[in-house]
């Protein structure tokens, strides 16, 4: 009762800010400040018609999913800040903490009770990019969203990792896949990346990292401008 009764009191507290115009406004904020605070290999963009639906890939490069690159939407309420945003994988994510119907990722193992303006996107992020490798969150029947990913984790090894690169590889796929609507696309390596990765492995190490900067422009500059 007491709990409610602050919640409640919070919300009174914060009324004449709580305006729609506001509340979006911290949004733009958020995003920026992912440049700052935003997991790396967390990648995500809001879409121009609703700024309350951002779009993400996140790469996994280490662990029993390492090579992945999945796709997610962060769905978020309209009343953010005072409750939670939603995360749903739109690859296909085998993983005991994804709900194999729908997509959802389980948040309540990083984030038991949403708590406003303490709890911020990029930690939704951070902990989007955590469940791929914190495996405590793998066994508690009481956060398993599917069933199957959970007792082949515990029982049978070989299995659930066959089960995972299968969803690693389709992930790659998915990636080629230009039909949907998905707004960020990457493009493949290809020579020109190449003539930019040379040039940069083959600067001048010695050089002060500004020196190096300069470097790199004026090649550039010279060799595509």
């Amino acid at each position: 009762m007491q709990k409610d009764r602050a919640y409640t009191d919070e919300r009174v507290a914060n009324s004449a800010e709580d305006t729609e115009e506001n509340r979006e406004m911290q949004l733009v904020l958020e995003y920026r400040s992912l440049r700052a605070f935003a997991p790396s290999g967390v990648y995500t963009i809001p879409t121009i018609q609703d700024i309350y639906k951002w779009y993400g890939l996140v790469f996994i490069r280490g662990g029993e999913y390492q090579g992945a690159i999945f796709k997610f939407c962060l769905d978020i309420p309209t009343d953010y800040p005072y409750s939670c945003p939603k995360v749903y994988f739109l690859s296909h994510v085998f993983h005991p903490l994804v709900c194999p119907d729908s997509g959802q990722l389980n948040l309540s193992p990083g984030f038991p009770s949403w708590r406003p303006r303490k709890d911020f996107i990029f930690l939704v992020l951070s902990y989007l990019k955590t469940i791929f490798h914190c495996k405590d969150y793998w066994k508690d029947s009481k956060n398993v969203q599917n069933l199957n990913a959970s007792l082949l984790f515990q029982n049978d090894e070989d299995q659930f990792l066959r089960e995972v690169r299968t969803c690693v590889m389709a992930s790659l796929d998915d990636l080629q896949d230009s039909a949907d609507d998905f707004p960020i696309r990457l493009k493949g390596f290809n020579s020109f990346h190449k003539k930019v990765l040379d040039e940069v492995r083959n600067g001048e190490k010695v050089a002060t990292v500004p020196e190096q900067s300069e470097a790199f422009m004026n090649w550039f500059r010279k060799t595509f401008i």
